[in-house]
Protein backbone atom coordinates (compact mmCIF):
# COMPACT_ATOMS: atom_id res chain seq x y z
CA UNK A 1 0.00 0.00 0.00
CA UNK A 2 2.81 2.43 0.90
CA UNK A 3 4.55 1.83 -2.44
CA UNK A 4 1.32 2.44 -4.34
CA UNK A 5 0.74 5.71 -2.51
CA UNK A 6 4.34 6.77 -3.13
CA UNK A 7 3.95 5.98 -6.84
CA UNK A 8 0.84 8.16 -7.18
CA UNK A 9 2.45 11.02 -5.26
CA UNK A 10 5.45 10.84 -7.59
CA UNK A 11 3.17 10.79 -10.65
CA UNK A 12 1.20 13.78 -9.39
CA UNK A 13 4.41 15.79 -8.91
CA UNK A 14 5.46 14.96 -12.49
CA UNK A 15 2.11 16.17 -13.77
CA UNK A 16 2.34 19.31 -11.65
CA UNK A 17 5.78 20.06 -13.08
CA UNK A 18 4.54 19.56 -16.62
CA UNK A 19 1.72 22.09 -16.16
CA UNK A 20 4.25 24.84 -15.48
CA UNK A 21 5.37 24.79 -19.12
CA UNK A 22 2.03 26.07 -20.48
CA UNK A 23 1.46 23.38 -23.08
CA UNK A 24 -2.35 23.55 -23.40
CA UNK A 25 -2.65 20.55 -25.74
CA UNK A 26 -1.11 18.27 -23.12
CA UNK A 27 -3.64 19.35 -20.46
CA UNK A 28 -6.29 17.00 -21.78
CA UNK A 29 -4.55 13.79 -20.73
CA UNK A 30 -3.10 15.18 -17.50
CA UNK A 31 -6.53 15.87 -16.07
CA UNK A 32 -7.43 12.18 -16.05
CA UNK A 33 -4.36 11.27 -14.02
CA UNK A 34 -5.09 14.02 -11.50
CA UNK A 35 -8.71 12.91 -11.16
CA UNK A 36 -7.54 9.32 -10.55
CA UNK A 37 -5.12 10.59 -7.90
CA UNK A 38 -7.82 12.55 -6.07
CA UNK A 39 -10.27 9.63 -6.16
CA UNK A 40 -7.62 7.16 -4.97
CA UNK A 41 -6.53 9.23 -1.98
CA UNK A 42 -9.91 10.52 -0.83
CA UNK A 43 -10.95 7.31 1.02
CA UNK A 44 -7.63 7.23 2.91
CA UNK A 45 -8.03 10.85 4.20
CA UNK A 46 -4.67 11.78 2.70
CA UNK A 47 -3.96 15.49 3.06
CA UNK A 48 -3.50 17.28 -0.28
CA UNK A 49 -1.50 20.51 -0.29
CA UNK A 50 -2.93 23.85 -1.44
CA UNK A 51 -0.43 23.99 -4.28
CA UNK A 52 -1.62 20.64 -5.55
CA UNK A 53 -5.25 21.76 -5.35
CA UNK A 54 -4.39 24.83 -7.41
CA UNK A 55 -2.69 22.56 -9.94
CA UNK A 56 -5.80 20.40 -10.02
CA UNK A 57 -8.08 23.33 -10.75
CA UNK A 58 -5.67 24.68 -13.34
CA UNK A 59 -5.74 21.30 -15.07
CA UNK A 60 -9.54 21.39 -14.97
CA UNK A 61 -9.42 24.78 -16.66
CA UNK A 62 -7.06 23.43 -19.34
CA UNK A 63 -9.49 20.63 -20.12
CA UNK A 64 -12.52 22.90 -20.17
CA UNK A 65 -14.08 24.46 -23.32
CA UNK A 66 -13.17 27.98 -22.07
CA UNK A 67 -10.30 29.89 -23.68
CA UNK A 68 -6.80 29.17 -22.44
CA UNK A 69 -5.16 31.61 -20.02
CA UNK A 70 -2.44 32.19 -22.61
CA UNK A 71 -5.10 33.63 -24.98
CA UNK A 72 -6.42 36.20 -22.47
CA UNK A 73 -4.69 39.57 -22.48
CA UNK A 74 -4.91 43.17 -21.29
CA UNK A 75 -2.94 45.25 -23.78
CA UNK A 76 -2.27 48.75 -25.07
CA UNK A 77 -3.34 50.74 -22.02
CA UNK A 78 -2.89 54.46 -22.76
CA UNK A 79 -4.13 57.69 -21.23
CA UNK A 80 -4.69 60.84 -23.30
CA UNK A 81 -5.48 64.35 -22.05
CA UNK A 82 -7.60 66.31 -24.54
CA UNK A 83 -6.53 69.02 -24.88
CA UNK A 84 -3.11 68.51 -23.19
CA UNK A 85 -3.00 72.24 -22.37
CA UNK A 86 -6.44 73.31 -21.18
CA UNK A 87 -7.52 76.82 -20.35
CA UNK A 88 -8.57 77.58 -16.80
CA UNK A 89 -12.35 77.33 -16.41
CA UNK A 90 -12.73 75.08 -19.48
CA UNK A 91 -13.43 71.34 -19.70
CA UNK A 92 -10.92 68.55 -20.27
CA UNK A 93 -11.34 64.92 -21.31
CA UNK A 94 -9.21 62.13 -19.88
CA UNK A 95 -9.42 59.29 -22.38
CA UNK A 96 -8.29 55.82 -21.26
CA UNK A 97 -7.80 53.39 -24.15
CA UNK A 98 -7.13 49.68 -23.71
CA UNK A 99 -7.61 46.31 -25.37
CA UNK A 100 -9.16 43.37 -23.50
CA UNK A 101 -9.04 39.91 -25.08
CA UNK A 102 -10.51 36.78 -23.51
CA UNK A 103 -11.58 38.44 -20.25
CA UNK A 104 -14.27 40.95 -19.25
CA UNK A 105 -13.58 44.32 -17.66
CA UNK A 106 -13.56 44.45 -13.86
CA UNK A 107 -12.87 48.15 -13.26
CA UNK A 108 -11.30 51.37 -14.55
CA UNK A 109 -9.99 53.87 -12.01
CA UNK A 110 -8.77 57.42 -12.60
CA UNK A 111 -6.22 59.11 -10.33
CA UNK A 112 -4.83 62.60 -9.77
CA UNK A 113 -1.42 61.83 -8.33
CA UNK A 114 -2.00 59.01 -5.83
CA UNK A 115 -5.66 59.82 -5.11
CA UNK A 116 -8.55 58.14 -6.92
CA UNK A 117 -11.32 60.48 -8.04
CA UNK A 118 -13.41 58.36 -10.44
CA UNK A 119 -14.19 54.65 -10.81
CA UNK A 120 -16.16 52.64 -13.34
CA UNK A 121 -17.17 49.10 -12.33
CA UNK A 122 -19.56 47.34 -14.74
CA UNK A 123 -20.46 44.66 -12.19
CA UNK A 124 -21.83 47.16 -9.66
CA UNK A 125 -24.83 49.45 -9.54
CA UNK A 126 -24.43 52.28 -10.11
CA UNK A 127 -21.51 51.63 -12.47
CA UNK A 128 -19.80 54.94 -11.71
CA UNK A 129 -18.50 56.35 -8.46
CA UNK A 130 -17.02 59.82 -7.89
CA UNK A 131 -14.60 60.51 -5.02
CA UNK A 132 -14.22 64.05 -3.68
CA UNK A 133 -11.03 65.79 -4.80
CA UNK A 134 -10.52 69.57 -4.44
CA UNK A 135 -10.89 71.30 -7.80
CA UNK A 136 -12.13 68.26 -9.74
CA UNK A 137 -15.73 68.49 -10.94
CA UNK A 138 -16.51 65.24 -12.78
CA UNK A 139 -19.41 65.29 -15.23
CA UNK A 140 -20.74 61.86 -14.29
CA UNK A 141 -23.42 61.86 -16.99
CA UNK A 142 -20.83 61.58 -19.79
CA UNK A 143 -18.04 59.74 -17.93
CA UNK A 144 -17.73 55.99 -18.45
CA UNK A 145 -15.31 53.06 -18.87
CA UNK A 146 -13.10 54.91 -21.35
CA UNK A 147 -13.33 58.61 -20.47
CA UNK A 148 -13.79 61.15 -17.71
CA UNK A 149 -14.93 64.71 -18.36
CA UNK A 150 -13.77 67.34 -15.87
CA UNK A 151 -15.56 70.71 -15.93
CA UNK A 152 -14.26 74.13 -14.90
CA UNK A 153 -10.63 73.13 -14.37
CA UNK A 154 -8.39 75.18 -12.10
CA UNK A 155 -4.63 75.77 -11.95
CA UNK A 156 -4.07 73.27 -9.14
CA UNK A 157 -5.02 70.40 -11.47
CA UNK A 158 -1.83 70.74 -13.49
CA UNK A 159 0.22 67.57 -13.00
CA UNK A 160 0.08 63.80 -13.25
CA UNK A 161 -3.04 61.80 -13.99
CA UNK A 162 -3.41 58.03 -14.32
CA UNK A 163 -5.92 55.41 -15.36
CA UNK A 164 -5.77 51.88 -13.93
CA UNK A 165 -7.50 49.08 -15.83
CA UNK A 166 -8.25 45.73 -14.16
CA UNK A 167 -9.49 42.66 -16.02
CA UNK A 168 -11.87 40.14 -14.49
CA UNK A 169 -11.55 36.32 -14.51
CA UNK A 170 -9.73 34.44 -15.86
CA UNK A 171 -7.03 37.10 -16.34
CA UNK A 172 -7.10 39.08 -13.06
CA UNK A 173 -4.40 41.50 -14.26
CA UNK A 174 -3.97 45.26 -13.86
CA UNK A 175 -2.22 47.84 -16.03
CA UNK A 176 -1.77 51.58 -15.47
CA UNK A 177 -1.14 54.45 -17.91
CA UNK A 178 0.00 57.98 -17.06
CA UNK A 179 -0.32 61.42 -18.65
CA UNK A 180 0.39 65.07 -17.83
CA UNK A 181 -2.18 67.84 -17.84
CA UNK A 182 -1.29 71.51 -18.01
CA UNK A 183 -3.75 74.24 -17.09
CA UNK A 184 -3.02 77.66 -18.65
CA UNK A 185 -4.51 81.10 -18.20
CA UNK A 186 -6.70 82.78 -20.81
CA UNK A 187 -4.76 84.61 -23.52
CA UNK A 188 -5.59 88.32 -23.63
CA UNK A 189 -6.84 89.65 -26.97
CA UNK A 190 -4.53 92.68 -26.56
CA UNK A 191 -1.51 90.37 -26.40
CA UNK A 192 -2.65 88.65 -29.60
CA UNK A 193 -2.94 92.00 -31.39
CA UNK A 194 0.57 93.04 -30.26
CA UNK A 195 2.00 89.78 -31.61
Amino acid sequence: MFLRIKFWVHLAEKIKGGLRHKRPLACFWRIYFIKAFMILFHPFRVQVSDSFQKTFYRALYCASPFPDLTQAALRNVNLYVEPPAVRRGQSVTLRCQYTLEGAPLYSVKFYRGQLEFFRYTPGEYPNTKVFHYPGIKVDESVSNATQVIIRNVSFNLSGNFACEVTADAPLFSTATAYAQMQVVDDVDEDDDVKK
